[in-house]
């Protein structure tokens, strides 16, 4: 029909194609053989197949056979699953240009603002099911060791009889010994390797991602990150990491989003994300974040009880809510954990109050830690928790996790076909174009109309 949404993904792929021809060559330059498959093929191909749920190549090739929408957009060519596959797996470069191409044309077009991004991590499940451990493989270079000694042993005892040189159990015993040093050294290899990366668990199929909990249980994933922005609630940046928290992942998010072009003026995160120098490097930089501040157990129960610690510049001690003055002991200690400059602060008498054991535990007086910036953290907790705060804070939701939701249901039950980060990053690139052209229909030509397409483009 004229007004498909093919037609419009069709003649995006191939503007895209043709003002960056150099960009996307052919795959074969050989004269023998059959002519090599335009890009522009596959590239479709995948688009649509991500945009309706489908990410197998085989399915693909089944789809590209009877599916009317694909008989067109392809030009009635029919490709195999081996050649699609291989597409996928060889070309993540150009899929990357075609989501740079895109997203610039989105930028261009003003459907993204950048001004309000919200980012959010999930956990993908990767394509991987082995699991090798540091005690497993502790066991079987221990076994192996000790059939490798037998072995050796059973050698010793025949090496003085003639009839045994050359013979052919010999020659399987020296076949099953070269195998077993062989395997040894692989486990041994494997050890350094999870030694090194600090890491408990791995899977020899897909060494780059990581044993991760999510809301399915424990399983081999990857941290997806997105930035998605307020005007259209569409995906800025997806970036793939095999890092378990969001906790350092701000900072990198904020500079990919910086890198399309795109300077935010606001960035909305969940608590997973509160890591106050991070936060204060991004707002140096000259973009403000609403992010929840996670309090630690000392907070909580201080708030509780309802105690309450004001900081005096002139005498620069503190007082808390008792009464009780509390004098600088430590001035500008480093803390190696943060890597910034704090400062101790000491009660002087807490054994007559009645609040003692619920604000110094085990201790004798109670110590209050400042840290060298406290001055801006106390605007920051100002702001978070004004009304403007809190507003910025709610829209979070209605923006970044719808994304996940789609893109989860459009994965199914094997969500990644591929393996090693790079690749898997080919696969979220597909699934940002598939978004974010949806989105497109939805806000845009849904409500302009369809037909004065190629006038907006």
């Amino acid at each position: 029909a004229e007004d498909n949404i093919v037609r419009l993904l069709d003649f995006l792929i191939d503007s895209i194609i043709r003002e960056h021809p150099q960009d996307f060559t052919d795959k074969g330059l050989s004269r023998l053989g059959r002519k090599a498959y335009h890009p522009s093929v596959f590239i479709k191909l995948y688009i649509y197949g991500y945009l309706n749920g489908i990410n197998s190549s085989r399915k693909l090739e089944q789809e590209s056979q009877r599916n009317i929408e694909l008989i067109w957009l392809l030009g009635a060519l029919k490709p195999d699953f081996k050649t699609i596959a291989d597409y996928r797996k060889d070309n993540g470069d150009k899929i990357t240009k075609i989501l740079e191409r895109f997203e610039r044309f989105l930028k261009d077009k003003q459907y993204i603002s950048g001004k309000t991004i919200s980012i959010d991590g999930s956990k993908i499940r990767a394509n991987a099911s082995i699991s090798v451990g540091l005690e497993t493989i502790e066991e079987k270079i221990k076994n192996w060791a000790e059939q490798l000694s037998v072995y050796f042993e059973i050698m010793d005892q025949h090496d003085t009889d003639d009839d045994f040189h050359g013979s052919e159990e010999k020659e399987r015993l020296i076949d099953k010994i070269n195998g077993l040093e062989k395997e040894i050294a692989k486990l041994h290899h494997e050890n350094i390797l999870l030694q090194s990366n600090g890491i408990k668990r791995y899977s020899p199929t897909d060494t780059d991602c990581r044993m991760m909990k999510g809301r399915e249980g424990t399983h081999f994933s990857y941290n997806v990150q997105t930035a998605v922005d307020s005007k259209n609630k569409m995906i800025i940046v997806t970036k793939v990491t095999n890092h378990e928290n969001d906790k350092n992942q701000l900072e990198h998010v904020v500079k990919e989003v910086r890198t399309v072009g795109l300077k935010p003026e606001n960035v909305i995160a969940d608590a997973g994300y509160y890591k106050m120098e991070s936060i204060k490097k991004v707002e140096e930089s000259g973009t403000q974040c609403f992010i929840p501040i996670n309090k630690n157990q000392n907070i909580l129960s201080d708030e509780k009880n309802a105690i309450k610690f004001r900081y005096l510049p002139q005498k620069d001690e503190y007082e808390c809510s008792e009464g009780q003055r509390l004098i600088l002991k430590i001035k500008k200690k480093l803390d190696v954990v943060r890597n910034t400059l704090m400062s101790s602060y000491e009660s002087i008498d807490c054994g007559g109050c009645a609040k003692k054991k619920q604000c110094c535990g085990d201790k004798v007086n109670r110590i209050k830690w400042r840290h060298e910036d406290q001055d801006w953290r106390d605007e920051y907790e100002k702001k978070i928790y004004s009304s403007y705060g809190e507003y910025m804070i709610s829209k979070r939701k209605g923006m970044v996790e719808h994304p996940f939701g789609t893109l989860k249901t459009w994965m199914g039950k094997i969500p990644i076909k591929l393996r090693g980060i790079a690749k898997v990053q080919t696969e979220m690139n597909l699934y940002h174009i598939a978004y974010n052209f949806k989105r497109l229909i939805k806000d845009v030509y849904k409500r302009q109309g369809l037909y004065i397409v190629k006038v907006i483009l």
